[in-house]
Order: C-alpha cells, then sequence, then structure tokens
C-alpha cells in the first residue's frame, strides 16, 4: 500500500501569553478528562528543564505557589470539540496553547473561561460551578451517599446467573441494616456478544425480567451494565446491520480492538447520526427499563468517540457522542446514569454520575 499525507483541516487555536506572571512561577496543574491518565506524571507539577511543553485536557492552571499568584483556563462548554491545553516554558512560563481540533476556522469555538485569584484549588471550585452551570448539570445532594452491588469486581465477565442470584439472596438479607444496598447491578457477561443487549448468553437462563424484579421486590433498585455505542464484528447486531457504523476511510466499519477474548475482541462504533441507530439505542434502553433496571452502568463510552467517517458530513466525534447521550436519557429520563470510562465534560447534563478511577483486580497490589 501506497502511504500519502492527508491534508489535515485547519482548526481553533488561542494563545495567552505569561509574561506578567512575576520570576519563578512555576506551578502547573493539569487535568486528564476521563479515566485514562495523560502520562505517569503527577497532576501537580513544576517542570525544571526549559524548552518543555504541559499538556491538559479541559482546564488547566499555572502560576507562582509563593506570591500566590494564580490563573485558570478552562473550557466550559463541550458540544462539538473538545479543548486542548498546552503549557508552554522557556527559561521560564511563555504561554498557554488552546486548540479545539473539531472546531473549523469562522465557526463559534466552544466557551473558555479565565479566572485569577490566590488559591488555585478555590478556582477549580469555581471553574466547576460555572460549567455545570453552562452544560445543564442537575443538582447532586451532597449528603448523598449511593451503596451498592456491582459483579464486576469479583467475577468480571465470567459472572453467571447462579452467581448472581446467589449474592443478591445475601444482600436481601442486610436491607434495613448498617450496609443496605441501594443497587444491585448485573455486569458484563449477561450478553451473548457485544452489542446484542436484548440476547441472554446461556448461562443466564432465567428472563432479565424476572430476575430484575427478585432485586426490586426487596426494596433494591436494579441495575444493568452495557456499552451503548459499541458492537463487536460477531455480534448480530454487527452482522445484520454492518451500515450502522463509523466508517474508515476506504468506506468500510472502522473497527479497533476491545477488551474481550475472541470472537467478541473487535468492535465497531455506532453511528448515532444515522436516525436508525437512535432509535435502535432508545429500543434497548426501553427494553431494560421496560424489565424493571432504573440504574444504568454505561462503559466504553470514549469509544462512542471514533474519529472517522460519519452519516452527517457536519458532525463531529463529540457532537455525534451527545447525539447518542441525548438519546439514552431521553429514553430513560427517571433512571440513575452512571458513565464508565467517559469523557467528563463531554457527559454533562446527560449523565448523572461518573467512574472517575481505573478498573481494580481480583487481588492487592
Amino acid at each position: 500500500m501506497e502511504l500519502q499525507w492527508q491534508k489535515v483541516h485547519e482548526c481553533y487555536e488561542a494563545w495567552l501569553p505569561l509574561d506578567f506572571l512575576p520570576p519563578g512561577s512555576g506551578f502547573i496543574y493539569r487535568n486528564s478528562g476521563n479515566m485514562s491518565p495523560l502520562d505517569p506524571l503527577p497532576s501537580i507539577i513544576s517542570p525544571s528543564s526549559s524548552h518543555s511543553e504541559c499538556q491538559s485536557q479541559d482546564v488547566v492552571v499555572v502560576g507562582n505557589e509563593n506570591t500566590k499568584e494564580f490563573i485558570l483556563a478552562g473550557a466550559v462548554t463541550a458540544r462539538r470539540s473538545f479543548t486542548f491545553f498546552q503549557v508552554h516554558k522557556d527559561v521560564r512560563l511563555t504561554g498557554i496553547h488552546v486548540r479545539q481540533p473539531h472546531i473549523k476556522p469562522g465557526e463559534t469555538p466552544e466557551k473558555v473561561i479565565l479566572l485569577q485569584g490566590n488559591d488555585w484549588r478555590k478556582l477549580l471550585l469555581e471553574y466547576v460551578r460555572i460549567t455545570a452551570k453552562e452544560m445543564g448539570v442537575k443538582p447532586i445532594d451532597p449528603a448523598e451517599n449511593l451503596t451498592g452491588y456491582c459483579t464486576w469486581y469479583y467475577y468480571y465477565a465470567d459472572v453467571t446467573e447462579a452467581d448472581f442470584l446467589e449474592n443478591v439472596d445475601v444482600l436481601k438479607t442486610k436491607v434495613g441494616s448498617g450496609y443496605s444496598p441501594a443497587v444491585i447491578q448485573i455486569d458484563d457477561g449477561y450478553q451473548p456478544f457485544q452489542g446484542d443487549w436484548m440476547d441472554q448468553d446461556s448461562s443466564w437462563p432465567t428472563p432479565l425480567p424476572e430476575i430484575a424484579r427478585r432485586i426490586t421486590d426487596a426494596g433494591i433498585t436494579a441495575g444493568i451494565w452495557l456499552m451503548p455505542f459499541v458492537a463487536s464484528t460477531a455480534s448480530r447486531t454487527f452482522r445484520e446491520h454492518p451500515d450502522w457504523f463509523v466508517k474508515n476511510s476506504a468506506g468500510e466499519p472502522l473497527v479497533f480492538s476491545g477488551w474481550s477474548p475472541p470472537p467478541d475482541h473487535l468492535w465497531a462504533s455506532l453511528d448515532a447520526t444515522i436516525p436508525a441507530v437512535r432509535e435502535h439505542i432508545r429500543n434497548f434502553m426501553l427494553h431494560f427499563h421496560k424489565m424493571g433496571f432504573r440504574y444504568f452502568k454505561l462503559d466504553g463510552l470514549h469509544f462512542g468517540l471514533s474519529s472517522g467517517v460519519y452519516s452527517d458530513p457536519s458532525a463531529t466525534p463529540l457532537s455525534a457522542f451527545r447525539l447518542a447521550l441525548q438519546t439514552i436519557r431521553e429514553a430513560v429520563p427517571d433512571a440513575v446514569i452512571l458513565g464508565c470510562w467517559p469523557p467528563f465534560i463531554g457527559c454533562l447534563g446527560f449523565t448523572d454520575h461518573c467512574i472517575l478511577s481505573v478498573d481494580t483486580a481480583r487481588y492487592w497490589v
């Protein structure tokens, strides 16, 4: 195959000079936009080498810890593009480069604010308040503490119906105690293939509505896991609807490696700009809702941001992603939605919670 360079579209960029900061300014707080860290370096750094660059997603804070002078630059909207920051340094901090890769010249950029203050933590809190208002985030009671049980952290994808129901029976005895579960959630393992959410694996012979009823009869919310924007190439969904997926430059479904074992290991992202895809997403969410599930762990959300060819040429990966999330939120408005492996700012206004950390394992490290 002959390799050829492709022309990259120009995007929105800006530059914030930092030459007004006092000598010795080297404090940098950088942010990661989802469960995966940017790199092994910590969130708070003070680069010692000259001619260095420091990357951050969504928001960045720079300043001087001795004089207590700090500047926050942060994106408070994310509807068509994420915002990336890069702090530059030569012999001192020189400036912040701002880039929004999916905002083309002439288009309205995502809103970015600048805050100044003597406490960088308070600046972050103010940034969060402003962003939540801009993106329509519902208020959360800070006193609320959600407790529950999820099969993933012990059984992983090997969970069987017998395993699950054994735990349900034990957890039912804890209702009303100091360890009363508010949610019992089925994780990966009930479905035959990723993407076939309305089918059940042979290791789950009891219909899911009956399992949900056994949970709710105990006064506990029934929860379930799924990856709403993904289907494996082995799935019935992919075989029957290969035209539903984000395409590569050759016009074929854009396929990538997932974490499931073969033959379920190759995945593709649903193209939410296709009306039939949104109807498909709406249908399986209503399917679970009708069964009695009111808590949804939506995993692999970052897979809904594939940089490929969409049916709607005006769409961006983020706008398509938010269109899919909007479809889910409208289908189950009374449910609790947990975003897993999420681009945090891109989920705002549609999810109730997002997971902050990577997975644990079956053993102590």
